[in-house]
């Protein structure tokens, strides 16, 4: 199995707990959030996941999941699966927010090197999206035999730098804002232009849409700029977005629509670029995104630290240095304030 640097610090308490949940206030949310309490399967084997689960063979019929940007997870190899109840459809009419049906399964798998190391669960299981979902992580036995369900999730997962989230860490990400599914929506599954994404061709051929999506999307910009909104999208947009805990400290907020035709009117450059330090002004940072100057960017700076500063502030002990340079190259190229 592959050994996993540590980043800059070592986290506390379940990858930083849920406490961050903003750029910058604590604002210690978790004990308020409605997870759904009730007790779900104790093992994985026993959610649905596999027609035969000592093979680990999945049960016929699930939809695979891939989205176009993914959310960073330490390097781990992810699947995602999707099941709908019989007949039933995703409202899929707001392109951006979609509603799925109670009795709406998704799992999302953790792998290193080919070892498995977790598996997460989200059920619907009633209305409304905001306190109506299960949610529950299993963490593997060192055989594979099968997966335990870790409410309280679970820090060095199989030896590994590597932590489970618990109930209440999931709570933090999937309760609030429009994207309970994070990472299931017209724009992370279509494809870019010219192409076509297997994920979106598979659901529209299980008839698991309301209405027919765009053919295909790309972020507005060069390259560079697509690269760099579709990553704080895919990473950030789903804390940082209007209807998110993260909204009501800092009006920021990084979620492309599918009408972005004009980088420099996105949420994102108009929340970001040039705009004042609120959190962390000891630093001596210039703003959130110093345009030309990366090193002056609080952006940057969050990205690059794993303690009580970094962001995502859950979930991760590595910094994505891949996605951090995309964001430096971004910054960069962005001509400076007069």
């Amino acid at each position: 199995m592959r050994s996993m640097r540590l980043g800059r610090g070592v986290l506390g308490r379940g990858a930083l707990g849920c406490g961050l949940l903003s750029w910058g206030l604590a604002l210690g949310a978790c004990e308020s959030l409605p997870v759904d309490p009730s007790l779900g399967p104790n093992l994985l084997s026993q959610t649905g996941l596999y027609a035969d689960p000592a093979a680990h063979r999945l049960k016929e019929g699930l939809i695979a999941l891939e989205p176009r940007f993914p959310l960073w997870s330490d390097a781990a190899h992810k699947r995602r699966f999707l099941e709908l109840p019989a007949g039933a459809q995703i409202d899929s009419s707001v392109a951006e927010a979609w509603r799925f049906p109670v009795g709406t399964r998704v799992w999302k798998e953790f792998s290193f090197d080919g070892a498995l190391v977790e598996t997460r669960l989200l059920e619907k299981r009633r209305e409304p999206d905001d306190g109506g979902w299960f949610q529950m992580a299993y963490a593997w036995r060192d055989d594979e035999s099968d997966a335990e369900a870790v409410p309280d999730g679970r820090k060095g997962a199989r030896g590994l730098p590597y932590d489970i989230p618990g109930q209440r860490d999931c709570g933090a990400c999937h309760y609030r804002g429009e994207h309970p599914v994070i990472g299931v929506s017209a724009l992370q599954l279509l494809g870019p232009l010219g192409s076509e994404a297997p994920s979106m061709r598979a659901l529209i051929a299980a008839g698991a849409l309301s209405s027919t999506p765009p053919p295909a999307y790309d972020p507005p910009g060069d390259p560079t700029v697509q690269a760099a909104l579709g990553y704080l999208h895919g990473n950030c947009g789903h804390c940082h977005d209007s209807r998110s805990a993260a909204a009501t400290d800092v009006k920021v907020w990084m979620e492309l629509h599918l009408d972005d035709t004009v980088a420099e009117q996105t949420q994102t450059y108009r929340s970001l670029v040039g705009q004042p330090i609120h959190h962390f002004p000891e630093v001596g940072l210039k703003a959130l995104v110093a345009p030309g100057d990366p090193e002056h960017s609080l952006v940057t700076y969050r990205m690059a630290r794993r303690d009580l500063a970094q962001m995502p502030p859950i979930a991760t002990r590595l910094v994505d240095a891949e996605g951090l340079a995309r964001i430096e190259a971004w910054i960069r190229a962005l001509p400076p304030t007069p």
